[in-house]
């Protein structure tokens, strides 16, 4: 539904949020958001979501509101370049209790990367976990919520290639 940049730090609303999720919800489709994050300590991932609650303004949905944390290796100048782990964390956890406090399940998306050397997995052990590990079955070693199993795949009306997920736990959501 937004990001924060990756160099400038400035937020953003994906301006187009408002369109797919309501053609989501009139295809019938559960529909969850994630917020593309480049926080680097809890004042800013609470700023990220207040920013996400704005942009939701009450809107009703089936699954997590997510901290989508990456870092940035590849853009000169990026902010995430050498962020700490536990200040990653914390604002992951900063950003998951903001949500849930606003009603919304939440989660953390990551990577094997990020899984095993950025995040500290048992702060984050109450919200959902959103994996990116393409190819044929999850090699992480850690329960996933949801895979993101392909970044290739097609949708009759996309144009171009769509990351493929997939819900591991038939909604058992962890509590907020």
């Amino acid at each position: 539904c937004g990001y924060r940049g990756a160099s400038e730090g400035g937020l953003a609303e994906d301006q187009k949020f408002a369109e797919n999720y309501e053609k989501a919800r009139a295809a019938g489709l559960e529909v969850g958001v994630y917020f593309y994050s480049q926080a680097l300590n809890e004042e800013e991932a609470l700023e990220e979501a207040d920013l996400v609650a704005k942009i939701l303004d009450g809107r009703k949905l089936d699954l997590p509101v997510v901290f989508d944390w990456e870092r940035n290796d590849t853009v000169e100048g990026s902010r995430t370049y050498s962020a700490d782990g536990e200040a990653v964390t914390d604002a992951a956890v900063a950003f998951c209790r903001s949500m849930g406090l606003a009603g919304y399940d939440t989660g953390v998306y990551m990577n094997l990367n990020t899984g095993y050397h950025t995040w500290d997995l048992s702060k984050l052990a109450d919200y959902a976990i959103w994996l990116s590990d393409p190819g044929p079955y999850p090699r992480f070693y850690y329960e996933a919520d949801f895979w993101q199993y392909s970044f290739t795949g097609t949708v009759p009306g996309i144009g171009g290639n769509v990351d493929i997920n997939v819900m591991m736990l038939d909604q058992k959501l962890r509590p907020k």
